[in-house]
């Protein structure tokens, strides 16, 4: 990984513009790999809506270029399975990163019209396998860590994977994945142990982010305990143990998510773990 990062410096800006070196297989080297999908159009088999924001999607991308470089990476918006297979015949990454949802041990990508595409772990790590240099695979969504594992199975020891173990704000998750990859970026320029040096910028990473580290970011720790209760309709029950400030209320009297409240807007982020 030193090699991938050596050309950036301590403020992330590439000191040039170049061409990545070709590996013998006619790949391109690049540092960075990310699939990004947004299907809020779409829906679930049951029929409930899938929303990730697109356009938060979109900020991370570019918080993601900065860091990398625009010739240093591959960004795929509004990334289906398809596009991620394609990729992966035309570059060899040395971070693969996957921002969207994770669904019952799957994960989302864009699928043709109103549809997804559910991948699992075991088809993932088939892929990641082929990936010649791959170090690490990153998969921002929420409870993907069985998928993780999954993943983990297939492309073993040589790749590390971070994943959530629970669900994640959006905003941290994007945050804490950059701040991970700006620590990835320096290490690279002085330490040779990869490895190494991958699971100490993790680990600083998430020292951050824990309580009383950071005054004015949502922290490091699993929401769940003080989200609103769920409905039968899997929706959220914003009038129960309501926390904050009352809720707005729609045309027809019903609450809706409040900034403003505990429950809605939760302290705590998520958490991820490296594995």
């Amino acid at each position: 990984m030193k090699a991938i990062f050596s050309h950036l410096t301590p403020n992330f800006i590439p000191q040039q513009e170049r061409k990545p070196p070709m590996i013998k297989d006619g790949r391109r080297r690049v540092s960075f790999l990310g699939a990004f999908s947004s299907p809020s159009h779409a829906m679930t088999l049951k029929g409930k809506h899938i929303a990730v924001e697109g356009l938060r999607l979109m900020a991370e991308m570019r918080s993601f270029q900065k860091i990398f470089g625009a010739e240093n990476c591959l960004m795929l918006p509004a990334a289906s399975w398809e596009d991620l297979i394609a990729s992966s015949k035309n570059v060899s990454p040395a971070l693969v990163h996957l921002s969207g949802h994770c669904l019952k041990e799957q994960w989302v990508f864009e699928g043709q019209g109103r549809e997804v595409s559910c991948v699992t772990g075991d088809e993932l790590g088939k892929l990641f396998l082929k990936m010649k240099g791959l170090q690490a695979v990153i998969l921002s969504g929420c409870q993907s860590s069985c998928l993780a594992h999954a993943v983990k199975k297939r492309v073993g020891d040589s790749v590390r994977v971070v994943c959530s173990t629970t669900k994640l704000n959006n905003t941290f998750a994007s945050a804490f994945c950059a701040d991970f990859y700006k620590r990835l970026a320096v290490r690279g320029i002085k330490d040779s142990k990869e490895d190494m040096m991958m699971e100490k910028a993790f680990n600083e990473t998430t020292s951050k982010y824990m309580i009383g580290k950071e005054t004015n970011t949502v922290k490091f720790g699993d929401p769940a305990p003080m989200m609103h209760r769920e409905g039968d309709d899997g929706g959220r029950v914003l009038d129960f143990d309501h926390l904050g400030n009352p809720h707005p209320t729609d045309s027809s009297g019903n609450p809706i998510y409040s900034q403003q409240c505990l429950r809605c807007n939760p302290q705590f982020g998520g958490k991820f773990e490296m594995i």
